[in-house]
């Protein structure tokens, strides 16, 4: 529901007509077409682990980068909601490109193994079939960020011709201090949006922000679940 814009604007015009100043959004023009820009959809990865017990940190991967593309002018990004549930439905590529409206997919893998990380990646154009751009990382477990960043680079620069004269370029981010709490703050959000357990999201997140205070998106997800959890009667309001 909070994915949708008319079900927020429907909210909205409630609220308006109960008497409360809420300002009007600015809605486009359906006649002016927006500018060419680079669409691109990011699918949870695959956890190729045996133990099959790292679907968290797949969904993780893919969010952060996603949140590292929609910085970048030029490139649209196919919304979290949108693309995991595409990835669900098991649709192929030409479906989800259709489905999703997107030019480009990305997709990859996730092995875990002890304190060791390898990750995939492949940015595939939906018309041709081809990829555009691939490659495979062996890091550290606590290297996650690095790898983040140097897959969005990596789709950054593969579609660089089309994002204008010198192109935008991927800040790196401080590598994760507590990679236990960055465990368990995904494994929250995994619990919240893709299994709706709301209890064990609260435990996750509560643990997350007790070992590591300084990391705002756990305490952001944490009032999130707070919110929900009072909503659905979980907890007091």
């Amino acid at each position: 529901w909070f994915d949708d814009l008319a079900f927020i604007e429907h909210q909205l015009d409630g609220l308006r007509k109960a008497g409360l100043e809420v300002p009007s959004s600015a809605r486009a023009d359906p006649a002016v077409k927006p500018a060419a820009a680079v669409t691109i959809a990011v699918l949870p990865f695959t956890d190729m682990s045996l133990a099959k017990d790292q679907e968290y940190l797949c969904e993780g991967m893919a969010e952060e980068i996603m949140n590292a593309l929609v910085g970048i002018g030029g490139i649209r990004v196919a919304s979290r909601t949108s693309a995991f549930q595409a990835r669900r439905q098991g649709a192929d590529l030409p479906a989800i490109g259709k489905l999703l409206s997107v030019g480009q997919v990305l997709e990859g893998s996730v092995r875990t193994a002890g304190d060791r990380l390898r990750v995939t990646a492949q940015l595939t154009d939906v018309a041709s079939g081809f990829q555009l751009w691939s490659e495979r990382f062996d890091r550290k477990a606590e290297d996650v960020f690095a790898v983040q960043d140097e897959i969005a680079a990596g789709v950054v620069e593969a579609v660089r011709s089309r994002l204008g004269a010198g192109g935008p370029v991927i800040q790196a981010r401080p590598q994760v201090r507590n990679l236990e709490a960055y465990q368990l703050y995904l494994k929250g959000r995994h619990l919240r949006f893709t299994k709706n357990d709301h209890g064990g999201a609260l435990l996750n997140l509560e643990r997350a922000v007790a070992l590591e205070p300084s990391h705002g998106p756990s305490w952001v997800a944490l009032a999130d679940i707070h919110v929900l959890a009072a909503a659905y009667g979980i907890k007091p309001s």
